[in-house]
């Protein structure tokens, strides 16, 4: 992201920006060219049918999970999307009738794995999945605690599931955050916990 910066600010006539984080990115990089804010969204129609045609109770009974509030991530599981410090939090607060569920694969998997106590129950990874509507349908908050994402679409498909949201200074999509969750510091597990803490 970096360096693409400074090619846009030596090379390019005119750039096209996720959201108004990335162009102020560009422009403390020295970009001083016209910039373009592209529509960073989802099909909100066909996602919206997804959501409407899940059962989240059953979901939630084959889950082993009925009658818990749920937090949700949703993420490729690279070190960079923060997920290590959700944990962190999750396991700080010890909410009694809450779980996390993590969905998505990645190589940062295995060193998220050895964060979880052996004997905890209430924090599940269930991997990649290609239809996550379900998640949504049956979660009560989102977190996307990145430290580095342009956008973060995930924040788009959690408001559309009606969720509250936390996330964090670096992403692009924290400018959706309007009174319907906590936007927070990166790699700040203290202040996660706040949050968090707060909303469930």
């Amino acid at each position: 992201f970096y360096y693409g910066a400074v090619y846009v600010k030596r090379h390019a006539d005119a750039c096209i920006a996720a959201g108004q984080k990335t162009e102020e990115h560009l422009r403390s990089l020295g970009a001083t060219c016209p910039c373009f804010h592209h529509g960073s969204t989802i099909d909100t129609q066909d996602f919206t049918r997804k959501l409407q045609a899940q059962q989240p109770d059953a979901l939630k009974r084959a889950l082993g999970i009925a009658g818990k509030t749920v937090v949700l991530s949703v993420s490729y599981l690279q070190k960079r999307k923060g997920v290590q410090y959700l944990i962190e939090a999750f396991l700080a607060i010890q909410p009694p009738n809450a779980v996390l569920l993590i969905v998505g694969d990645g190589e940062y998997k295995r060193e998220l794995r050895k964060l979880v106590p052996p004997d905890c129950r209430n924090i599940l990874f269930l991997g990649h999945d290609e239809s996550p509507a379900k998640y949504y349908a049956l979660a009560d908050l989102f977190v996307m605690p990145s430290f580095s994402d342009p956008w973060g679409l995930t924040v788009n498909e959690a408001m559309l599931a009606g969720l509250p949201v936390i996330t964090t200074t670096n992403i692009g999509a924290q400018e959706l955050i309007q009174g319907n969750g906590f936007v927070i510091p990166p790699r700040d597990a203290d202040a996660l916990q706040a949050a968090l803490a707060q909303l469930l």
